[in-house]
């Protein structure tokens, strides 16, 4: 069952994904089973293959280690588990499963694998939550889940110009943002770009790592388009599939009606008539989906439980990125690009809410409200712990902080 050829396969393809340049998950892999996931295109796969190759230099000769991507044509009709089980008797040690939401049955075969083999280390990556929600139930005790989101800001100016610059944390930017900010546009300086052009660049091809290898926008950008078109008519379908043909094109409106009026506001009346959908239920399905994909981020207020569809205040776009693709050849309204960059810079231990006043309420304490460089203090005048997120200045003072230094968060 388990020929050269797929070793010669997952030699090839980890040799293919390797970069010199890197990104950190957060820490060093504690336990023996792991499942990565995150939005295409994020960076699942290159980061599995450096982890492979940094615990196994050898992995060009070595039969201790195993890449092997689920959609593969080499494996289909093959039992995962019965591949596996030869990979164990000939001294395997380390699997690699990605896109392991393509194979049949993932969620019972590697819920087998973690109980049959536990000399065996297994890291399994799938495109987002969307695909992993469905069959994860089963393996919340074998398997930590790891999220990759798409570079921060930090990290971005990390990769194109190699430069080491720390994490943030939330309080630490409040306190002492000033100091910070010139800081980092004195580290910036041997770039020859000031910290507010690249900041731009980052707006426009920086949320996702591939985006620094491609030449013109022009192309990133498309690829960025076909990735969500292929989230919903390829990975929803796979996930649930109950959907119909005519569902996926009634998501797709749904999002096109999204992309143009950032931030959202939904009236489930209206965009039911609009779209043809059948009843409220059905639309906040259609929503979950999309928010699952990360396609979309929906925001409640203060106090609505954890998951609830019933009452979303606004509804964004996932990442700056995507609102640049989804909205071209149009360039997205200005004032909801900040607060999708915002949404997006801000780390997953922080609980954000749409605010009483001002645009977002953090860890049910802190106002931020966002603008431009004229933007004043009036909407969360006499709140306490209220912050301005100020786009377009590289330094601020006070309550004034800029935009691009949330970017430091992660």
């Amino acid at each position: 069952m388990l020929d050269d050829t797929l070793f010669e396969l997952s030699r090839q393809l980890v040799g293919q994904l390797l970069r010199q340049q890197r990104r950190q998950l957060g820490g060093p892999l504690s336990g023996r089973c792991h499942l990565l996931t995150g939005p295409r295109g994020v960076g699942k796969s290159t980061w599995t293959a450096q982890y492979l190759a940094d615990k196994y230099p050898d992995y060009a000769t070595s039969t201790e280690c195993l890449y092997l991507p689920a959609d593969h044509f080499l494996l289909a009709g093959r039992s995962l588990y019965e591949l596996t089980e030869v990979f164990v008797r000939r001294g395997g040690r380390l699997l690699c499963l990605d896109e392991v939401h393509r194979a049949e049955n993932w969620s019972r075969d590697l819920k087998s694998l973690a109980d049959t083999f536990p000399q065996l280390e297994i890291l399994a990556t799938g495109s987002s939550l969307l695909h992993l929600q469905k069959g994860s139930h089963d393996l919340s005790r074998r398997f930590l889940v790891h999220n990759m989101e798409g570079l921060s800001f930090r990290e971005y100016l990390q990769l194109k110009h190699g430069l080491s610059l720390p994490v943030r944390t939330f309080a630490d930017i409040l306190e002492h943002h000033e100091t910070h900010a010139q800081t980092i546009v004195q580290q910036l300086a041997d770039t020859r770009a000031p910290v507010l052009q690249h900041f731009q660049d980052y707006l426009r091809r920086g949320y996702y790592a591939y985006g620094l290898e491609f030449e013109h926008e022009a192309a990133y950008v498309k690829t960025l388009q076909q990735s969500a078109q292929a989230s919903l008519e390829s990975d929803l379908p796979a996930v649930h599939p109950t959907i119909t043909g005519a569902s996926v094109k009634r998501i797709r409106r749904l999002l096109a009606a999204i992309a143009g009026n950032v931030p959202f506001t939904p009236d489930f009346a209206k965009m039911r008539r609009r779209l043809q959908i059948a009843d409220d239920r059905t639309l906040k399905d259609y929503l979950a989906y999309l928010e699952d994909a990360r396609l979309i981020r929906i925001l409640r207020r203060e106090g609505s439980p954890m998951g609830s569809m019933d009452k979303p205040d606004r509804i964004y776009l996932g990442d700056p990125n995507l609102a640049s693709a989804l909205c071209a050849p149009e360039q997205p309204d200005r004032g909801a690009l900040r607060e999708i960059c915002l949404l997006a810079s801000l780390p997953p231990d922080l609980t954000v809410c749409a605010a009483p006043q001002g645009d977002f309420l953090l860890d049910g304490r802190y106002t931020l409200e966002v603008g431009g460089p004229r933007k004043d203090s009036t909407q969360i005048k006499n709140l306490d712990h209220a912050y301005l997120a100020i786009d377009d200045i590289e330094q601020g003072s006070a309550q004034r902080i800029p935009l691009w230094l949330f970017g430091f968060l992660r």
